[in-house]
């Protein structure tokens, strides 16, 4: 069947559909043309031989032959009359050798035969076996190989217990067996308890099967201990059948007496559902003491199973390795939180030989896979003297339930938990139809004295269960090598069908061993092919059901180095007296952690040996000193190579030349910027290469800040950068540099910066950056004033101003007769600021003070005339006040003052006539911040604004102003505190 589905995925849709409707695809079922059996050992209570039969009916006549492929014997078997159950007595014709016989204690004999039946029909037929002994009996469901696959867990009962002897002991073993039906089939068995009597134990271990062979699975008989089959997982890389069940056991194992054979054929994993309708049997001793019992087993470990029955729900957990057993007294409904399988077992009659009743094993169909019609047998043997039948069916299709085209009349009872009914119905032996409209699950069981047989009446093979595990990938690391295996092992894996690179890959050879797609592990191996540096791949797997699993994992190279090469060739190094030591530093450039375990510094003479205590580990981007020092050196020029190595790689990371010479000379100075700047470089050089520049120290920097260009010292050249912090601050700042020699340079300098300060008449700090504005007296309509500021010079270079300006230059102006002005450190000169009043209202504007490298200050000067307060601000604004206090000519909106601004800004708003506006803050993404003024009237001219943006957290804003004409005005706007 997996070649087929195989084919459907590659179908197109509308063929898919033709095949369909046109029958060349139906759905799978119990009914089949072709079937693989075999018989497990039963022990009967006498020494005698097993009478085993195969129950064969069909819809329509047709013809069966089978073969037993021990012999390659073959009989023709006709199948005339539809609906009709023909019996074939297996052991009159070809012998009660069919049997598989117990695996010997001392040899695995038996434990592979060639005893299997094969039977092949030219239509769709139902087959039933039967094994019976006397007092030891068990029936069951036979099914087509269009359904087996190579996933099952098998389910049977533990060990039987014999109260014969001093003491009684388990003496009959829990089984299974696997039949192959094509050559080369490898099947790999997990068991879930000892295989001891295979002389396997109870770890993983594989077999070869060919077409036809049988490997037989029997528990450890421990005459102590219960031992169980079920639980273990059979794999196989083609489709197998699979039977499972017991010797011959009592229920419960502790009555040690009156005990069966017990035997289904079990469904392969896929067809699991997770639910079961379990029904009670029909009561023939109701005086037993002992209870019939319902076994459930899960595909995976933790499924949750919830048991509904009239007495409630009762929640368990169940796994693959161990079933729980529950009592059978009423209906019950069971549903699961993942795959189940079931099995119901009619408990041992205990009373008497001559008792109606004792154990059989009957699977328990999952609710999906329910049919509406089946042919089945009540076995007609001189063993079996009653016959029945459970039905369970929904309320709806019991109208049209018909037992052999007649009515039922047992009454139906509901199952709790469930939309099903269930009925125990008495038919008599022999070949039986029954259907409905609806879908339904039939039990097919019957009684003798001390014996019985039981089994499922058919079933759909719906897959149920698939593949959901991803496929799992594991590896490890080795000497820049990841070697690692990806594997899909679970029970419903379907194996590998891809294992590759992805695009995440880089700087890495990766290999995939051989492998046929559907393997259970594939082996792939990683390179790096630059070993110096880091290397990743991206590594994904999928399955044969298409489920992947992608995996990114780091190969660490090693990445150490000295600068950025290796070797890095390095400045000479000069000695004084013959001795020294040079200090290489080494730096790990890549993603991972190093360690570094060796370090040999080599050169012609012998002289240079590494001080620096090993192993080193170097973080991603951190860097070590390593210490290269000499003794006894010639006076010569000596070659020096340092090597570092880990555990499994060594790299050459240095050169440099050592020269045994005396070098006085300090380092040279030069600047690049200019002189009044706010940044600069500084450089320093060694001009002879014998000692390089080793060290620097700023050990002064006041309102500066000096870092290295590169930091990669010793080396003939360093660059500094001197960046000021406050312009309107001097800077100072002193460096000492020194060379490998010992030599030492120090260099000191101070850089003005804008250090004017405007004093007002109280001699108060004046100026837009300390939020203080100048406020000269009131002054009169068309009156004129000049006063004046203090302008001071705090720092200690002169100050040369060259620009002195207002910026609106309409009522202020500065009499240019005082220009240029040169402050030396320490010096202050009153600046003359003339005023003349037009209109009334406060006068404002900003002085600005320019100095010759640039920087300039600001004041903002007001000469207050009147004040206008405006009344009947309501709460949805947030101005604190709005004065008029000038006309305006056209429509403007002022930069905010102070700005930056602290808590609290004024913001000028220019009309050329009576307005209603809306004045807002946005915040740096145009979303707004504060609502200032809401629909307010404003008379024409200049009012300003003053509002509280204490609330505001700092960074940049817009202040936007609207007016009821649509016209609007936007200002940036800084607070800072």
């Amino acid at each position: 069947m997996t070649w087929l589905l195989s084919l459907v995925h590659r179908l197109p849709l509308a063929l898919i559909l033709l095949l369909l409707f046109c029958g060349g695809l139906h759905a799978q079922d119990s009914r089949g043309k072709d079937f693989w059996v075999a018989f497990m050992p039963n022990l009967g209570s006498t020494m005698e031989e097993s009478q085993m039969s195969l129950y064969l009916s069909a819809t329509r006549p047709t013809t069966a032959r089978i073969t037993y492929t021990a012999s390659g014997t073959t009989i023709t078997v006709p199948l005339p009359i539809a609906n009709t159950t023909v019996t074939i007595p297996i052991d009159t014709l070809f012998g009660a050798g069919v049997e598989l016989d117990d695996i010997g204690f001392f040899n695995q004999a038996n434990e592979i035969t060639r005893k299997s039946l094969h039977v092949e029909a030219d239509d769709e037929i139902t087959l039933y076996g039967v094994n019976i002994r006397s007092k030891s009996a068990d029936a069951f469901l036979g099914l087509p190989s269009d359904v087996f696959t190579g996933s099952y867990i098998v389910l049977a009962y533990p060990n039987g217990y014999s109260s014969g002897g001093q003491n009684g002991a388990y003496d009959t073993p829990s089984q299974f067996c696997v039949i192959a039906t094509e050559d080369n089939t490898r099947l790999t068995v997990t068991p879930a308890q000892d295989l001891s009597i295979n002389r396997r134990g109870q770890a993983p271990f594989v077999v070869t099967l060919n077409r036809g062979q049988v490997f037989l699975g029997q528990a450890d008989v421990d005459p102590d201990i219960e031992m169980d089959v079920s639980g273990t997982q059979l794999r196989a890389n083609k489709p197998v059948a699979v039977f499972g069940g017991n010797k011959r056991t009592s229920i419960p194992t502790d009555v040690g007496n009156y005990r069966d054979c017990l035997v289904e054929q079990l469904p392969p994993l896929d067809a699991w559902g997770n639910t079961a309708l379990l029904t009670p049997h029909y009561p023939v001793t109701p005086q037993s003491s002992d209870i019939a019992v319902a076994r459930i087993i899960a595909a995976f470990p933790g499924t949750s199973v919830a048991i509904t029955s009239a007495g409630g729900i009762d929640n368990r957990i169940v796994g693959p390795d161990e079933p729980i057993e529950i009592p059978l007294l009423r209906p019950m409904t069971v549903t699961a939180s993942g795959p189940i399988l079931a099995a119901q077992y009619e408990h041992s009659v205990n009373l008497t030989n001559t008792a109606i009743g004792d154990p059989f094993m009957m699977l328990v169909v999952a609710e999906a896979q329910f049919d509406s019609s089946y042919a089945f047998q009540s076995i007609v043997h001189s063993e079996f003297t009653d016959h029945f039948i459970n039905i369970v069916i929904p309320q709806e299709g019991i109208a049209s339930l018909r037992l052999d085209d007649g009515a039922i009349s047992s009454s139906f009872k509901t199952i709790p938990g469930s939309r099903f009914f269930y009925a125990q119905v008495q038919v008599d032996a022999g070949s039986h139809r029954i259907r409905s409209d609806s879908a339904f699950g039939l039990y097919v069981y019957g009684f003798g004295n001390a014996t019985s047989y039981g089994y499922p009446g058919g079933t759909l093979f719906r897959t149920l269960v698939t593949d959901f595990n991803p496929p799992e990938i594991t590896g490890g690391l080795d000497c820049g090598r990841y070697d690692g295996v990806a594997y899909d092992v679970h029970i419903t894996d379907s194996g590998i069908d891809s294992c590759f690179a992805t695009k995440d890959t880089s700087n890495v050879m990766l290999t995939v061993d051989p492998f046929a797609p559907g393997a259970d592990s594939v082996y792939y191996h990683v390179k790096l092919i630059d070993p110096f540096q880091d290397g990743a791949f991206g590594l994904k797997v999928i399955d044969s059901s298409g489920r992947s699993l992608t995996q990114r994992a780091e190969v660490p190279g090693f990445t150490v180095r000295v600068g950025n090469a290796a070797p890095a060739t390095l400045d000479t190094f000069a000695l004084i007296n013959s001795r020294g030591c040079r200090q290489v530093t080494i730096h790990n450039y890549g993603r991972h952690e190093q360690k570094i375990m060796r370090a040999v510094a080599t050169d012609q003479f012998g002289s240079a040996r590494v001080t620096t205590a090993m192993p080193i580990t170097l973080r991603p981007g951190d860097s070590a000193i390593v210490d290269v020092c000499f003794d006894n050196l010639p006076d010569t020029v000596a070659t020096v190579s340092l090597m570092i190595g880990w555990d499994c790689l060594d790299r050459e990371v240095a050169l440099f030349t050592v020269l045994n010479l005396v070098d006085t000379l300090p380092p040279t100075i030069g600047r690049d910027g200019s002189p009044c700047g706010d940044q600069f470089s500084v450089t320093y050089t060694k001009r002879l290469r014998t000692s390089g520049i080793v060290s620097f120290h700023a050990d002064t920097a006041i309102n500066c800040t000096i870092a290295a260009v590169d930091g990669n010292l010793p080396s003939s050249f360093l660059q500094l950068n001197v960046e000021r912090i406050d312009p309107y601050q001097d800077m100072i700042y002193q460096v000492t540099v020194r060379d490998s020699v010992g030599n030492v340079f120090v260099d000191r300098d101070t850089i003005g910066g804008f250090t004017v300060a405007f004093l007002d008449d109280t001699g108060s700090t004046v100026g837009v950056r300390y939020d203080r504005i100048w406020q000269g007296d009131v002054l009169p309509m068309h009156g004129h004033i000049c006063d004046s500021l203090v302008l001071t010079n705090y720092g200690l270079r002169p100050i040369d101003v060259s620009m002195i300006y207002m910026k609106n230059n309409v009522h202020f102006s500065i009499p240019p007769s005082q220009l240029p002005l040169v402050l030396g450190s320490g010096d202050s000169i009153r600046l003359a600021i003339c005023t003349e009043a037009e209109e009334p209202g406060d006068m404002i504007d900003t002085l600005v003070l320019v100095d010759g490298c640039g920087h300039r200050d600001e004041v903002m000067m007001l000469k207050p005339v009147t004040l206008l307060a405006l009344e009947g601000v309501d709460d949805c604004n947030n101005a604190i006040s709005v004065t008029a206090f000038a006309p305006a000519k056209r429509l403007f909106l002022s930069t905010p003052m102070p700005n930056p601004a602290g808590d609290v800004t004024l913001i000028d708003l220019g009309l050329a006539r009576n307005e209603t506006v809306d004045l807002e803050v946005l915040d740096a993404l145009g979303r707004p911040a504060l609502s200032v003024l809401r629909r307010i009237d404003l008379a024409s001219g200049i009012n300003r604004v003053a509002f509280d943006v204490s609330k505001l957290d700092n960074g940049y804003y817009f202040c936007r102003m609207t007016t009821a004409a649509g016209e609007v005005r936007v200002e940036k706007m800084v607070v800072r505190r």
